[in-house]
């Protein structure tokens, strides 16, 4: 458990140090913020009611991996968005379309900052 607080934790930081801060303090924004994803609610689904793409990722590079991975799903521009959380990768910038398109996490795009509603559906490993 200790591990998994410290990955958060240094993942948050990462991405803080990395990021533009928004500076918006009256956001209507209703639901867990990106940045504090540990504290997002579960509502964990079969894997087999997940988009095709994404079980196809998570059966042929996730679940045959001993590493924790958690699949989070969000809102970002009133459409759905995916974030996988790789507990193993390096790189923490996962975010996909409903489709399986890789959104790239760039500064003038602020998903991070701009996404909400996110909820954890789906873990394994670890």
């Amino acid at each position: 458990m200790q591990k998994v607080a410290v990955v958060i934790l240094c993942m948050v930081i990462y991405m803080a140090s990395g990021c533009e801060r928004q500076n918006d303090s009256k956001s209507t924004d209703v639901g867990v913020t990106f940045e504090n994803l540990a504290s997002a609610p579960k509502n964990i689904v079969a894997k087999e009611t997940l988009p095709e793409w994404l079980v196809v990722r998570i059966n042929d590079y996730y679940e045959p991996r001993p590493f924790k991975v958690q699949i989070y799903k969000g809102e970002w521009n009133k459409q759905p968005v995916f974030f996988i959380m790789d507990f193993h990768s390096s790189c923490l910038c996962d975010f996909f379309t409903k489709d399986g398109e890789r959104i790239s996490n760039d500064s003038s795009m602020n998903i991070h900052l701009t996404s909400k509603n996110w909820v954890l559906i789906y873990e394994c490993g670890g």
